[in-house]
């Protein structure tokens, strides 16, 4: 399937994108594009992030895999192949995904796009809140002003594809005026992409948007849970 839409494409056969299929195929997991790399990078450590990036792309036009984005406008991946179309619950504060299917809310698509002439070809549905097990720790062990002051990191810490809220800025008025003028500022919430080696710079997702951080002022944003 996935070579018949490479020729279709004009595409010559590649055995590192069949490779990553095949890896992408034997995990039941959501994953982003950054952590599928650093997986990979184990056993293949001249891979780069923009090739995995594009094999994925390749893999959603195949119809093997689907591509699910957050609010934060971060990427998650999760193959198709002989997988039922499910949607999903995503709690805010762990960041669980959990799969539903319910066919009451696929008729009343089908119901509403019929009003409208409208032929539905394919859908997402996310429904974002809080999990139990968040509901009941929140109950338990209610979050105060210290206890979410105790859990800052910065971060340029934080692994690819963890997010948080920013919660506050270090280093003084002129590194917060340039992240502002990034749209990196308290309370907005930022999913860590990828670093580069060797002090590189970070790349972040805010409000759908990626940028690049200096490794140096990714270390002045403190970033607060709940992280996924």
């Amino acid at each position: 399937m996935l070579r018949d839409f490479c020729t279709s494409k004009g595409l010559h056969k590649s055995g590192v994108r069949e490779m990553i299929l095949l890896k992408f195929l034997s995990s039941e997991h959501h994953i982003t594009a950054a952590e599928f790399w650093e997986k990979l990078k184990k056993d293949h450590r001249s891979l780069d992030l923009k090739t995995v990036q594009s094999a994925l792309c390749l893999l959603v036009g195949a119809g093997l895999a689907r591509e699910l984005r957050l609010e934060d406008g971060s990427l998650i991946y999760e193959h198709a192949f002989a997988h039922r179309h499910h949607d999903h619950l995503i709690c805010r504060r762990c960041g669980e995904m959990i799969e539903f299917a319910n066919p009451d809310i696929e008729e009343l698509q089908e119901e509403v796009a019929g009003r409208h002439g409208f032929v539905v070809e394919d859908h997402t549905l996310s429904l974002y809140g809080v999990c139990s097990r968040c509901a009941k720790k929140a109950v338990k062990e209610p979050l105060s002003a210290l206890s979410v002051e105790e859990e800052l990191t910065p971060l340029e810490k934080l692994k690819p594809g963890q997010r948080g809220v920013v919660r506050r800025i270090d280093g003084g008025r002129g590194i917060e005026n340039r992240l502002a003028a990034m749209n990196i500022r308290p309370g907005k919430l930022i999913t860590k992409i990828s670093a580069m080696l060797m002090g590189g710079p970070v790349v972040v997702s805010v409000d759908g948007r990626q940028l690049a951080v200096g490794h140096g002022m990714a270390g002045k944003i403190m970033v607060g849970g709940p992280w996924s």
